[in-house]
């Protein structure tokens, strides 16, 4: 297929000839160029420099845009035109929005609403709408949808969809409604990814629009997660360390995360990318005292946050490597020092108040890791973090947006300087002294989730369950609500912040366990689903998800029954794990 921004079906006539006179009348036009890497960007026509959307010098106009395009169509690949904060133009772009040549239904809705010119996209997998009228704000970016007015610069094709009109037209009451069900509910209003209560220009809302808008929604959801651990450690009197572990598989973009939090904030983060048992109280036995001191990891991490990229060296090898792993994080988390003893330098180590949070990444463990987890004590939380399936929108972000470096540096700086801020501000490590109280409504929440993840991730041996105790979970869980409470400037936890501790909760069990688990609880499916139902929903096969099925009745979360004669089976979950009304269900 070209990439060409014009049609492959239309003359240079007949592409002038569609594109709406708002736009041919300004000098705000640029030229697409590739680069050596075959990187496509907006290049201004007469220098081929990248151009800056927020500087108009780097713009020409329609004719001198189409003529350089024409003149260089060795180097340049088409048209685009650069939305500015002078012009009454507003973009969507629907992403995804296109399948076997013709919009998805989602995406009609969303012309049929507009009312406007749209046109394909050079890719013909996206779709562009142009309206005259003022944006909303509160975020300009979901999945799928992005609406933008300023600083951005779209491909032009003409090839206008024909249900369309040709003229951009003022729709200002469809923007606004456009904006909240697609933008502002999605970020606002306590759905699933939710950041309800988040005010525009709050410094947490800064953060994720600037996420949004670089990486994707589930990016934004990890890294609101992962913020909660380091705000955390502003509380006053904190019983233990907090720990949250972002697992997903290979490539789902993990380490991209922990890379918002590293480089920058040197006294608030300590990076060890390959920490071991030994790192935390060295014995060395060719090093002195002092030489042991400064290679010791634990009063490096003391009072911040330690960030480890990778973590799938803790959780590998045999039953007894991981235990050793295990035991020594969870003498280190409990937050009151490690003592060792070793055969070259005695007895050495740490005693007081050695308060972390810890920050990782990991690929999903084994079932192995969680047993031992399960008798030698868990310290751990979990979110998870799926790999991008689209193939069509990885492509997009490689070669249609800014090299994956600046894009993280961007969400770096972003969150480095939420941090930064939010230390001032409150006065540093257990400075914040915590008086509210949970409402009983939210205190249910809670202590459904806490049940939620013992049961799911306790270990199943010979038929029983070895279940932990609530104290350390409900901690943990309390401590990360706060945490984005602090965030959002305030000292009470309200409903949203429960929202992060949901997905946490749906994701702190074996990978195995998650998807019927999840469909188990899922609302929508009103507490009961058959065996075919479970085969539609997760990537069981019908004797893998009987097994499953079993195991839940096993942990004590549902109950496996035969609705017939013939042997049918449907799981029922137990009364007790009805998903609270107070919470929206997390989409994964």
């Amino acid at each position: 297929m070209s990439t060409n921004t014009k049609s492959s079906n239309d003359s240079d006539e007949q592409f002038a000839n569609h594109i709406p006179e708002p736009l041919e009348s300004r000098d705000q036009w640029v030229c697409w160029s590739t680069d050596e890497n075959g990187q496509r960007y907006p290049a201004n026509p007469k220098t081929d420099n990248r151009v800056d959307p927020s500087d108009p010098d780097t713009f020409v106009g329609y004719e001198a845009a189409e003529m350089f395009s024409d003149a260089l169509s060795a180097e340049m690949d088409g048209l685009g035109f650069a939305l500015t904060e002078d012009d009454p133009l507003v973009g969507i772009r629907l992403e995804n929005a296109v399948s076997d040549g013709e919009p998805e239904e989602w995406a009609e809705d969303i012309i049929d609403t507009v009312d406007s010119y749209a046109e394909y996209g050079p890719e013909q997998t996206h779709i562009l709408l142009l309206v005259q009228g003022p944006l909303p704000d509160g975020g300009e970016r979901s999945s799928d949808v992005e609406m933008t007015d300023r600083e951005r610069v779209y491909p032009v094709t003409g090839d206008r969809l024909e249900q369309a009109p040709s003229s951009i037209e003022e729709r200002e009451t469809a923007l606004k409604e456009l904006h909240k069900e697609y933008i502002a509910d999605e970020h606002t209003d306590g759905d699933s990814g939710d950041t309800a209560g988040l005010e525009s220009g709050s410094p947490l809302s800064d953060v994720r629009e600037t996420v949004l808008e670089e990486f994707d929604q589930q990016t934004w959801e990890v890294t609101e997660a992962s913020l909660c651990v380091p705000a955390s450690l502003l509380l006053e009197g904190l019983q233990s360390c907090t720990g949250l572990v972002i697992v997903g598989e290979t490539g789902a973009g993990k380490s991209t995360v922990i890379r918002f939090f590293n480089n920058g904030l040197d006294d608030l983060v300590e990076r060890s990318d390959d920490a071991t048992p030994a790192s935390f109280v060295s014995a060395e036995p060719s090093k002195d005292e002092e030489e042991l001191e400064k290679m010791d990891l634990l009063p490096r991490i003391r009072h911040k946050l330690m960030t480890c990229k990778d973590m799938s060296g803790w959780f590998a090898g045999d039953q007894a490597s991981i235990k050793k792993w295990m035991s020594v994080v969870a003498n280190v988390m409990d937050g009151d020092g490690y003592v060792r003893d070793t055969g070259s330098h005695g007895q050495r180590g740490y005693t007081g108040d050695y308060r972390f949070g810890f920050l990782g990444a990991t690929t999903p463990l084994p079932q192995r890791a969680w047993n031992v987890m399960g008798h030698t004590g868990n310290r751990l939380v979990f979110h998870e973090k799926s790999k991008m399936t689209d193939m069509s929108q990885a492509v997009s972000d490689v070669f249609d947006d800014d090299e994956y470096g600046k894009k993280v540096a961007r969400c770096q700086e972003a969150v480095q300087t939420l941090l930064n801020d939010l230390w001032s501000e409150h006065g540093g490590y257990g400075s914040v002294e915590w008086e509210s109280s949970l409402s009983d409504e939210l205190q249910q929440v809670f202590e459904y989730l806490t049940m939620l993840v013992v049961h799911a991730r306790a270990p199943v041996k010979d038929g029983t369950t070895k279940k932990e105790g609530p104290h350390r979970i409900v901690t943990t869980l309390r401590d990360i609500a706060r945490g984005r409470a602090l965030l959002c400037g305030r000292k009470q936890v309200e409903i949203e912040d429960a929202q992060v501790c949901a997905r946490i909760a749906l994701s702190t069990m074996p990978k195995e366990r998650r998807p019927v688990v999840r469909a188990v609880l899922n609302p929508k499916n009103d507490g009961s689903l058959s065996t075919s139902d479970l085969t539609e929903q997760t990537p069981y096969t019908e004797p893998t998800v009987l097994k499953r099925m079993e195991l839940l009745e096993t942990l004590g979360i549902a109950e496996c029954k035969e609705v017939d004669d013939r042997g049918t089976k449907v799981i029922e979950q137990r009364e007790k794990f009805e998903w609270p009304d107070l919470l929206d269900f997390p989409d994964f």
